[in-house]
């Protein structure tokens, strides 16, 4: 969303020196998408709750030159930055609704009328703050209690009037914020909230922890590793979390790649891909990613997921995190995090007139509804060379052996893992795989002039107008089908969700598997179970006996 303008209000926290980092932090997350005329971390010397109401009421106003103030606090903060209106703008407080009492005094100004428009986390005029220290009024408590928010909403709400201070009616109470669950809010979004309680449970709440996990598993490869790893740390950016990758010792990039794995989180135990039979310390939930499968071949069609990017905190998170729509809005920061280490930097092949072709071999070869056919090679390299008539090509691969079948004439290496990854990233023209490997250093490069990819993706070779997985389609990139004609994003957008429409059924997530019996195959049995102790070369030779 584009940043709202907000030139006449401070954005603000007030609190002891104990509270700076935490005030800090709800402070850049309340301000991510709105621009204040001012933001404010203030620190002040109180030294119990009664001194701090009274500084409230007091000494706030002293801070603030804008028009307006809005108080937030570390539990409490903007939550729906959208739902902001302009109209607020003509009160002098709102906040978030009180409950109704249960008692024969509470929220009873001094003629006993309920008043239920109140709490600290709110938006205050600079008139209103600075009335009390103008007027000398009394601080006093009220029912053996100093609350600041009751003193002003409540309890001396009738002097603030008599001075010309507008409070805002109940109705647009109930659509600013949120406190506690009332009948009146049940369902509804609100622009700020106060206490991560009920429906508010899903922002954060900065006088605690505030994790989101997510775990590098031996079965993946570089590229679904490096999803997870941006996925989760771009939600925890966006939320105000903090991080957590579990088991770093399993990332496959470790050598050229030197990642910030985030806090360290203990115990928690599980199965490849989850879900976990015991949580890490301090995490309360488990959430994987939403799958959806085609109801007549298996294969795996699922969409973007919201509630994957709003996820509760202390939450591990697990899935294939491949939307690019889940982290773009973040590119320029990621570019940092998944800098090459200048050690690994290296421009060979880096020519405006090199083609790089990606082509995926190993295990892919024994897959007959994955493996791209010679067909696809031969029909992307026609089209690069109507690109650039004068493009030599040159083969990147996991498979030296597969390769030289389909590219004979072409020179074709396997160098390592760290030399594949940068030779694809520093390239001006590229082919690929449907192979996740080289989504990253494709997707960050700035070479890159053109770049053709298989459309339907993961299921080229089979599919009638579905992607797998279904938001498996970037941005700038071509996509060549069965019958070498190119695509673009919008094109491929467009048709899908036409697809989408047409076969609406096979996009629930509950829709029904049509199960298959697959043969049992003692090889692939054994593969499964010896493959972490093979070189690449060995599974390679092995996968060559093995189709499926």
């Amino acid at each position: 969303m584009n940043k709202i303008k907000l030139p006449n209000v401070t954005l603000c926290a007030f609190g002891s020196e104990k509270y700076r980092n935490q005030q800090q932090k709800a402070l850049d997350y309340s301000a991510k998408n709105i621009e204040f005329g001012a933001v404010k971390n203030i620190i002040v010397n109180t030294n119990s709750i009664d001194e701090w109401n009274r500084a409230v009421v007091f000494d706030l106003g002293d801070y603030i030159e804008t028009d307006f103030a809005l108080l937030i606090h570390p539990d409490g903060g903007i939550g729906e930055p959208e739902l902001w209106r302009n109209e607020w703008l003509n009160y002098d407080f709102i906040g978030s609704p009180f409950p109704l009492p249960t008692d024969n005094f509470s929220y009873r100004d001094i003629n006993g009328k309920i008043q239920r428009v109140g709490n600290s986390v709110s938006l205050r005029s600079k008139k209103l703050l600075q009335l009390p220290k103008k007027i000398e009024m009394e601080w006093k408590p009220f029912h053996g209690y100093y609350n600041e928010d009751g003193y002003i909403c409540v309890n001396m709400r009738h002097i603030f009037e008599e001075n010309g201070c507008k409070f805002a009616p109940f109705e647009e109470a109930v659509r600013f914020g949120r406190e506690n669950p009332l009948p009146e809010n049940k369902g509804l979004k609100t622009f700020i909230y106060h206490k991560t309680i009920g429906e508010n449970a899903c922002y954060p709440n900065f006088e605690k922890d505030n994790l989101l996990v997510t775990e590098m598993y031996n079965g993946q490869g570089l590229g679904n590793q490096l999803f997870c790893y941006v996925t989760t740390r771009v939600i925890a950016l966006d939320k105000g979390y903090d991080f957590s990758i579990m088991n770093p010792e399993k990332f496959k990039g470790a050598d050229f790649l030197n990642l910030d794995w985030g806090k360290k989180v203990t115990d928690g135990k599980g199965p490849e891909g989850g879900p976990p039979k015991k949580l890490p310390e301090s995490i309360n939930y488990y959430y994987s990613e939403k799958k959806i499968t085609h109801p007549l071949n298996g294969s795996d069609i699922r969409l973007y997921d919201k509630d994957l990017v709003n996820i509760l905190p202390n939450t591990k998170i697990d899935g294939m995190m491949q939307d690019e729509k889940y982290f773009e809005h973040r590119k320029i920061v990621i570019k940092e995090w998944l800098k090459v280490k200048t050690e690994y930097e290296c421009n060979d092949y880096a020519d405006k007139n090199i083609c790089i072709i990606n082509f995926r071999g190993g295990e892919y070869a024994r897959h007959k509804d994955l493996y791209l056919n010679k067909k696809y090679w031969e029909n992307t390299v026609s089209n690069m060379l109507k690109i650039n008539k004068d493009l030599k090509f040159v083969v990147i691969t996991d498979d030296i052996y597969e390769a030289k079948k389909f590219f004979p004439n072409y020179d074709v290496f396997h160098f390592n893992i760290a030399k594949d990854y940068v030779l694809i990233k520093n390239a001006y023209y590229l082919i690929l795989s449907n192979s996740s490997f080289a989504w990253f250093p494709a997707w960050l490069s700035e070479n890159l002039k053109y770049c053709i990819t298989p459309k339907y993706w993961a299921r080229h070779n089979i599919s009638d107008g579905y992607w797998s997985c279904g938001y498996n389609i970037t941005k700038g990139w071509m996509y060549q089908d069965r019958d070498g004609n190119l695509s673009d994003y919008a094109t491929c957008l467009k048709e899908f969700r036409e697809y989408q429409k047409n076969h609406s059924d096979y996009f629930n997530a509950k829709n029904r598997l049509i199960k298959q019996q697959s043969d049992k195959n003692i090889f692939l049995f054994l593969k499964k179970k010896i493959s972490g102790l093979l070189s690449l070369k060995t599974k390679n030779f092995i996968n060559r006996f093995i189709k499926i």
